[in-house]
């Protein structure tokens, strides 16, 4: 509970265009892995 997974790993999912623009300061490697999600009930 309290997980949502999506993967990001594939061009063709484009999962990353849903994810954080931001970067690590000192990587400067973006944050594809975690991101804060809202769910909300379609039906």
């Amino acid at each position: 509970d309290g997980t949502v997974f999506m993967p990001f790993a594939f061009v063709e999912a484009a999962a990353n265009l849903l994810t954080n623009p931001l970067l690590d300061p000192v990587g400067k490697i973006p944050a594809f892995k975690y991101c804060a999600v809202a769910l909300e009930r379609l039906t």
